[in-house]
């Protein structure tokens, strides 16, 4: 299917061959990206609201009820949008020591003014909200001991919107909503701690690894691989404790700190709990981040089904509707979170999980497990000094409040 663009309208009409006409179209499987809908007459319409990649089954069905099927891969790209800001300062007029500040942007929203001796080492010096496309400011001076002073701006993102990807070849954006945590009691295959169902509100956009960190991006930043499977670094690194998987996240941090390549106020961290299992449906409210069934699933997971009893390459199944890769199966991922045996119930904002507690959880089923251990809801916990040949992790990346 040809790719759509977030905001810009849609419409495709598909086509059927043989049988005999009239057809009529459904979806059977999956879901269209967010924004997007199928009439029976076999036209897809709309306009797309959200970036990522989603798959979706389609039958079509003649006059004499004979029915055929195709699963499709649709992408919708985030739309390009020049995000600039321009500062201009100079020496006020009223006060020899104080600068006299304009900025420019692209459009509102809040703003650091950030000051520095050597272009080195910045330091925020005043934040202002823009409710227009310009703002005039006046700050004190600052010393230096070169005798000159540098400013910057620099945007703050509140989290409902959506800054610049640092690296769109690893990380997909997960936008700011509200799901409901957990599984329903009648589940099939449910465990006693996937509950109370939860509505929990993720309060602040994040980027998700698209993929489970591999054995080379760990060993390039870690200079060592602990990994069981070798043999192919696209393999997801496994052998990792909790504290191996919080270490690489401060390392990647501060590398691309140093590159300038992060937006401000973000670091890298393993998701929360919360975070993995809203990034992991996508939107769904399925025992599967694709369907209700596992029917499908070798064609998103490697499992217990299809695996050869190891783990594989990322990235070699289909991505879930945000764009994210292995979700199921592969490798059980760790996050950032303390394991409690239940969940707190009612409506909680950006839950981190309970305040003490010796296990970690992870999430999302391995190359070992079965369908149903693989489900959206699943959940497990180890301590985090724990290594197994099944467990590794990806990073999101946060705003820090």
């Amino acid at each position: 299917m040809p790719d759509g663009t977030v905001g810009t309208p849609y419409q495709l009409n598909l086509a059927a061959q043989g049988g005999t006409p009239p057809y009529s179209w459904s979806v059977t499987g999956g879901s269209l990206p967010a924004g997007l809908n199928l009439s029976s007459a076999g036209v897809i319409s709309g306009t797309p609201t959200g970036a990522g990649t989603s798959s979706v089954t389609i039958q079509v069905k003649d006059a004499a009820n004979q029915t055929a099927g195709r699963t499709f891969l649709l992408t919708v790209e985030a739309a390009e949008v020049e995000d600039m800001i321009r500062l201009t300062a100079k020496v006020s007029h009223q006060n020899n020591n104080a600068w006299e500040l304009q900025i420019d942007a692209s459009k509102p929203g809040r703003v650091q003014v950030q000051s520095s001796p050597d272009l080195a080492q910045w330091t925020p010096a005043t934040e202002v909200v823009m409710s227009g496309l310009r703002e005039n400011l006046t700050i004190p001076a600052l010393a230096a001991e070169t005798g000159k002073v540098f400013y910057r701006a620099r945007r703050l993102y509140s989290g409902t919107e959506q800054p610049v990807n640092p690296a769109p070849d690893r990380l997909a954006w997960i936008p700011p909503g509200t799901f409901l945590m957990g599984s329903p009691s009648t589940e099939p295959g449910r465990y006693y701690d996937e509950g109370p169902r939860t509505e929990v509100t993720i309060s602040r956009g994040f980027w998700m690894g698209k993929h489970e960190v591999t054995q080379r991006e760990y060993q390039e930043r870690m200079g060592t691989n602990p990994s069981s499977f070798t043999g192919d670094l696209d393999r997801p690194v496994e052998g990792v404790t909790w504290h191996d998987a919080v270490a690489f996240c401060v390392a990647l941090t501060q590398a691309e700190q140093e590159a300038g390549r992060l937006p401000t106020g973000y670091e890298y961290r393993l998701p929360s709990e919360a975070q993995w299992e809203y990034a992991c449906r996508a939107g769904t409210t399925t025992r599967f981040g694709f369907a209700e069934t596992g029917a499908d699933l070798a064609q998103y997971a490697w499992y217990s089904g299809n695996s050869n009893g190891m783990p594989h390459a990322v990235g070699r199944k289909l991505p879930n509707a945000w764009g994210l890769y292995d979700m199921h199966g592969n490798v059980w991922e760790w996050c950032g979170d303390r394991y409690a045996t239940s969940y707190p119930g009612g409506t909680v904002t950006d839950p981190l999980g309970p305040d003490s507690g010796s296990s970690r959880v992870n999430r999302g089923g391995s190359w070992y497990n079965a369908a149903y251990n693989c489900r959206s809801a699943l959940r497990f916990n180890d301590l985090p000094s724990r290594r197994y040949s099944d467990l590794g992790f990806r990073v999101a990346l946060v705003s820090i409040p």
